[in-house]
This record gives C-alpha cells, structure tokens and sequence, in this order.
C-alpha cells in the first residue's frame, strides 16, 4: 500500500463514520415519526 492510498484512507475513514452516524439518525427519526404517526391515526 502507497502512502497515498493510506492518507486517502485515513481522511476517508472518519466520512464513513458520519455517514453511518447520519444514517442512523435517519432511521430512528423515521421510525419515530412513522410510530407517532400510526398513535396519532
């Protein structure tokens, strides 16, 4: 492995991280909001 592929890795790794956090939120937000939803009807 090249110095480059580990440097873009490295600045990639933590992206990745957020993304997933991100989706997550997503996620519980949507079921969340879906939950209340069907409560609420």
């Amino acid at each position: 492995m090249s110095a480059k592929e580990g440097l873009i890795e490295r600045l990639l790794d933590p992206i990745d991280r957020l993304v997933e956090g991100i989706y997550s939120v997503l996620i519980i937000l949507t079921f969340t909001l879906a939950i209340r939803a069907r409560c609420a009807a």
